[in-house]
């Protein structure tokens, strides 16, 4: 494939006689691949997957702890959940995306949330960074969509967008909120019906 190529040219100049060429062909493959890895991500969105009954918190607590064994502080703040039937691939890429998304855009104050209200959950990704108008929080959900202060930086713009689709093929819905104190809180609202005792 043209990528294979690249990355093979790449290899090629590792003896360092363009140390810099090399450099800058690196990070083009890898944000190509991204790239593409983002309209796979689109595309897939769990809709061929099954949900199956499972511990939201339990995951939310594992790729929060995946996240600080990369070296990012990722603070939780997770109530017991009853069980509930959901698409845990799909999910997890959900979660990812959101602290992706914050350890890109913020890197500081970020933070993992999850409490049940009824018989609705929510679980949220907070930073601190510098948050978006509130005037784009739904431009900024929509396919292909990346406002000003994404302009330099490599990606489709696909991100929120497939946390946005996930949390519909659940139900749910996405919020993008001002945070208290600064910075932005993205929230997945997910009803389970009337409330029920963890183990299902």
């Amino acid at each position: 494939t043209p990528l294979t190529k690249l990355r093979l040219a790449a290899a090629m100049l590792e003896d360092g006689s363009n140390e810099e060429l090399q450099q800058s062909m690196t990070r083009n493959i890898e944000a190509i691949d991204a790239t593409i890895g983002q309209f796979l991500d689109f595309a897939r969105a769990g809709e061929g997957e099954s949900a199956q009954p499972g511990d939201l918190a339990r995951l939310l607590r594992a790729i929060a702890a995946d996240f600080r064994a990369q070296g990012h502080a990722v603070a939780e703040k997770l109530e017991t959940l009853p069980g509930f039937a959901f698409r845990p691939v799909a999910m997890r890429r959900l979660i990812v995306n959101l602290l992706e998304n914050a350890v890109r855009h913020a890197g500081q104050g970020i933070a993992v949330h999850c409490a049940r209200d009824h018989g609705t959950v929510h679980f949220s990704v907070l930073d601190r960074g510098p948050g978006i108008p509130m005037s784009q929080a739904e431009k900024a959900k929509q396919p292909f969509s990346r406002l000003d202060r994404d302009s330099a930086k490599p990606g489709a713009g696909l991100g929120l967008a497939i946390v946005d689709r996930i949390a519909k093929l659940h139900g749910g819905t996405l919020e993008l909120l001002a945070r208290d104190g600064g910075g932005l809180e993205a929230r997945v609202s997910l009803s389970i019906g009337p409330e029920r005792t963890p183990g299902y």
